[in-house]
């Protein structure tokens, strides 16, 4: 491992996933006992199932920067490990609808764009890759 390194991980499942699948139950369950009409049953059982989905769906990031690279994971899988003598700069835009984004250009002319499960707050992001020499844009 190298000194000085930096990680940002996001997980999906957190508390408030959990809490959504106990209030869907109570809902399913309060539905069932009170004989309700067939179209709160359906909507309790399609808001179940959105929830279930989420949780299983689980999207994660992991994104890692040490004196030497920078690497990138999404959903378990390495996306790319960059070394960080060939990055040029780093582009960081904060987007009111879709999210915040981070691209990163290379010394050669290609571009990766960070994952937005790998992306941490854009202030501190940026201040992460100005302490390791990334000139950010």
């Amino acid at each position: 491992m190298d000194d000085n390194e930096f990680e940002y991980r996001h997980q999906a499942r957190r508390a408030g996933g959990y809490l959504a699948l106990a209030f869907g139950m109570a809902l399913l369950y309060g539905a069932m006992k009170l004989t309700a009409t067939t179209w709160i049953h359906v909507a309790a059982w399609i808001y179940l199932a959105l929830t279930l989905y989420k949780l299983m769906r689980n999207r994660s990031g992991l994104l890692r920067i040490t004196p030497a690279r920078m690497e990138v994971y999404r959903n378990g899988r390495q996306l790319g490990t960059f070394p960080l003598a060939q990055i040029d700069s780093a582009r960081l835009r904060r987007r009111k609808l879709a999210g915040d984004e981070c691209m990163v250009t290379l010394r050669d002319g290609r571009r990766a764009y960070l994952p937005r499960e790998a992306t941490p707050p854009l202030d501190r992001l940026g201040a992460i890759f100005e302490s390791y020499g990334v000139p950010v844009v």
